[in-house]
């Protein structure tokens, strides 16, 4: 939109147009005929397509400030808008249940509905966990007070949260916030990294019993959805709409424990690079490379990443130019409120738009990869889908974004000039798939552990949820490395854990993509991936990645990660061994 102005027009139509009360002249006669359902599946996808682009720009101007009241309300103004149009047309689903086998089969068959085929079969599939009409009303009305957790969790940690200073190693003071809690924790100075940890999560520790709540509040949420609507526990509500068995969540924790020593090897290793007695988790961000510096301008990332997507084709690199040259793809810089972090957004009618908080970091680099990842894989999606089949599932959604991060890393490590940088670059590949897998697995399991322990009906107090997560850290990271206290506190600041069982696609989006970029990089024909990219939501998530090549139901793309992380190590030793 143009301005606040012509949202409101569109804001203002939508209700005129009351789209939810022409659905309801299609109540009870959607089993007459298939020219009867697909017009009714007309009128709802388009509404829903208006509904998305209004909350589209609503959400983007609040999260440029957060503390805006006129931006509040423009969100709040089009979040009512999702839940009421959901609530008002939570019939819809539940009468499709409802048909008579011979009636939907029929349906499946008709060339009037063959654009909806791939959905209807969806809504079959959900038909055990499908409550009555009545009953999903109420879920949908309830919606938005039960996002209270979520909501209330980023305004206390993006908003009311004042950040703390940390001391350098020469007594200066750095003023602390989200982003450059992430520059800081990779300074150079031991000093600063370790003031910059601990009183970063200190301050979060001074809330810990309100995160507590809220976490456990929206964990209690993600029980009450799953019982009430028939699960056999959290994990399966969260899993099975989405297509993935649970023997992927599973099998993920189990394969990442069973071969813990590469992750060892590597906190060993930061201490022989750091040349410390004692390893702590701050110095897993530190540069070992004490002279080798690179801090890329906004700029100098743009040009390195697009340079990077050539393997992937002229049209790819070209498109992908255009919406970070030309169409202003990209809102780079922290500011004031700003919302922390950084991710892709858009929808089905608008260019893909990412948010970041821009710090000229070489990790700020590889997030503008990441996110143009996500950028390409939702313009591709919507270039070649129909509406209601291109938003890919969230399984996949981590494979684009991870794989253009290999592309970056090896364009970088193909250009190195000597050991130096190309020791500098591997450190960076380990310390990604640290990052991606180790830690989202961890984060995975403790996630695990919260829905598990609500289902037992046991209580999350702070004290639990802190001793938990020691727990891990110790089990994941060895023996080398020292834990402090604080770290007992970092829970609280994770975003995801309010998702409902999403962080482990990180990791198993890192293995999907590392496996299909060794393939390309070997000199496989990039077209399949492509294909992947342009597929949206036309199969299962399991069945879009065999079509890319590779199989997420096995352990092998797990395995074989961590025995790429493994070997990277090893050049790592080699080249440090060379130059001793």
């Amino acid at each position: 939109y143009a301005s606040n102005a012509s949202w409101s027009d569109d804001l203002n139509t939508i209700y005129k147009k009351a789209p939810w009360d022409c659905l309801k002249k299609y109540q009870n006669t959607l089993s007459t005929s298939p020219e009867i359902l697909s017009n009714a599946l007309a009128v709802y996808f388009d509404a829903m397509r208006q509904i998305e682009k209004i909350y589209t720009y609503a959400h983007l101007k609040h999260d440029l400030d957060l503390s805006n009241s006129e931006n509040q309300a423009l969100y709040d103004q089009a979040t009512s808008l999702y839940y009421f149009f959901s609530a008002q047309t939570s019939w819809f689903d539940v009468e499709i249940v409802q048909f008579s086998d011979e009636t939907m089969q029929k349906y499946l068959q008709s060339p009037v509905l063959k654009n909806y085929k791939r959905y209807l079969k969806q809504i079959v599939r959900m038909k055990p966990y499908t409550l009555s009409e009545k009953e999903e009303k109420l879920l949908s009305q309830a919606g938005k007070s039960m996002s209270t957790s979520s909501q209330s969790f980023s305004a206390l940690s993006d908003i009311d949260i004042q950040f703390p200073t940390a001391m350098d190693s020469n007594g200066k003071e750095y003023q602390l916030s989200h982003g450059l809690y992430y520059v800081y924790t990779h300074s150079k100075d031991p000093i600063l990294r370790k003031n910059t940890y601990i009183n970063f999560h200190k301050r979060y520790g001074e809330y810990q019993n309100t995160f507590a709540n809220l976490l456990s509040g929206q964990i209690e949420n993600h029980k009450f959805i799953a019982e009430a609507k028939g699960y056999s526990d959290c994990l399966e509500a969260a899993l099975y709409p989405r297509d993935i068995p649970k023997s992927v969540y599973l099998n993920l924790i189990d394969s990442a424990k069973s071969n813990l020593k590469p992750l060892h090897k590597y906190a060993t290793l930061r201490k022989y690079f750091l040349n410390l007695n004692q390893v702590h988790i701050y110095d897993l961000y530190a540069p070992v490379i004490k002279d080798y510096s690179f801090e890329p301008s906004y700029e100098e990332s743009k040009r390195l990443v697009l340079e990077s997507v050539k393997p992937l084709g002229k049209q790819y690199q070209k498109d992908l130019e255009k919406g970070l040259n030309q169409k202003g793809w990209v809102d780079p810089f922290e500011a004031p409120n700003k919302r922390s972090g950084g991710y892709s957004s858009g929808c089905y009618d608008t260019d893909p738009y990412i948010l970041m908080n821009y710090h000229s970091s070489f990790n700020d680099m590889m997030t503008l990869a990441h996110e143009c990842g996500h950028s390409m894989h939702s313009l591709y999606s919507r270039n070649n889908q129909l509406y209601h089949e291109a938003d890919y599932p969230i399984f996949v959604a981590e494979v684009a974004s991870t794989f253009n991060e290999q592309l970056l890393y090896n364009k970088l490590l193909k250009e190195a000039k000597n050991d130096q940088q190309r020791l500098a670059i591997l450190i960076k590949m380990v310390d990604g798939i640290h990052a991606t897998f180790f830690r989202q697995t961890l984060f995975a399991e403790f996630e695990l552990f919260l829905h598990s322990s609500v289902e037992q009906g046991k209580p999350l107090p702070a004290q639990v949820l802190k001793e938990k997560y020691l727990d891990l850290y110790k089990e994941y990271y060895g023996p080398d490395i020292i834990l402090d206290d604080v770290i007992g506190y970092e829970w609280s600041r994770i975003p995801h854990f309010y998702y409902n069982y999403y962080v482990y696609q990180y990791a198993t989006g890192i293995a999907a993509a590392v496996h299909l970029f060794k393939e390309i990089d070997a000199g496989k024909s990039p077209e399949d991936y492509l294909n992947f990219l342009r597929s949206g939501n036309s199969k299962d998530p399991i069945d879009l990645l065999k079509g890319a090549g590779v199989d997420m139901t096995s352990s092998e793309p797990i395995i074989s990660l961590i025995n790429y992380f493994d070997s990277l190590l090893d050049q790592i030793i080699e080249i440090a061994m060379k130059n001793k």
